[in-house]
């Protein structure tokens, strides 16, 4: 199982008259999870190589704290490492 992990920072520095400095920290974070791969009907258009299918876990958190659960479904050939969309 690959987990890979993006970590927005954003710092603001807002400064009063006693001369103090207040940082806010926003940090959002999007954490994939590989749950599996199975090889997938067809082949890429561009180098007519093998399809897989990978199921992907995805969560967003901002401050830590989880906003956004969703799962997914990549497609990808094995040969030239695309990304593939899929269209009705």
């Amino acid at each position: 199982m690959k987990e890979t992990t993006t970590t927005y920072y954003n710092n603001i520095n807002t400064s009063t008259s006693c001369r103090r400095k207040m940082w806010f920290i926003y940090v959002c974070d999007e954490r994939e999870k590989v749950l599996g791969r199975q090889q997938a009907p067809g082949s890429c258009p561009h180098c007519g190589g093998k399809v897989e299918a990978m199921d992907v876990e995805i969560q967003w958190r901002f401050c830590f704290l989880p906003m956004c659960f969703k799962l997914k479904r990549k497609y990808f050939c094995t040969l030239c490492a695309r990304r593939l969309e899929l269209y009705y």
